[in-house]
């Protein structure tokens, strides 16, 4: 299965847009983490795409604590997500990341994941299509796990997280 998670607030509902995508591209079940400002249109939203696509398993999960978050995205094929903290516990556990953004400050982490190797960029998530993410999912397949590189690159990650955080807050 593959994991869409957007973050806790996801004011636009980007969450379905990129379910949707993913959908229309793959015939692989598919769990979204819904964030706190889709929990009331949550069950609509499943029955629209699960209507649109009768074949698609679609489980809308919301309220994960610490220990079913990392469960769940460590036994995901990959994870659609943008750069901000929800792909860092993604790589926490090993999981292969389609990374995008929709705020400006999650742009340079997600091309900077892109540019690692440790999964790749579709851009901004707004402008995702099924076609654009068939193309990211065909560089995805090229890429090796990226466990192995995350343990072996600690040192470099965390001093490029040391200076986002620096800039952060001067």
């Amino acid at each position: 299965y593959a994991v869409v998670c957007i973050g806790g607030a996801d004011p636009e509902g980007l969450v379905w847009k990129v379910a949707e995508s993913l959908i229309v591209a793959t015939d692989l079940e598919v769990k979204l983490i819904v964030g706190t400002a889709q929990q009331q249109v949550s069950a609509i939203e499943v029955a629209r795409l699960q209507t649109g696509h009768p074949a698609s398993q679609i489980t809308a999960l919301r309220s994960l604590n610490e220990q079913a978050m990392a469960s769940l995205l460590s036994q995901a094929a990959f994870a659609i997500v943008p750069g901000s903290t929800v792909a860092l516990e993604a790589l926490c556990v090993g999981t292969p990341l389609i990374i995008g953004h929709f705020m400006a400050d999650q742009k340079a982490f997600a091309e900077y994941i892109d540019q690692a190797g440790f999964g790749v960029s579709v851009g901004d998530l707004r402008d995702l299509s099924s076609d654009s993410l068939l193309e990211g999912l065909e560089r995805f397949q090229t890429l090796p796990s990226p466990l192995p590189r995350l343990q072996s690159r600690h040192h470099e990650l965390t001093a490029y997280f040391a200076e986002a955080l620096a800039e952060l807050s001067l």
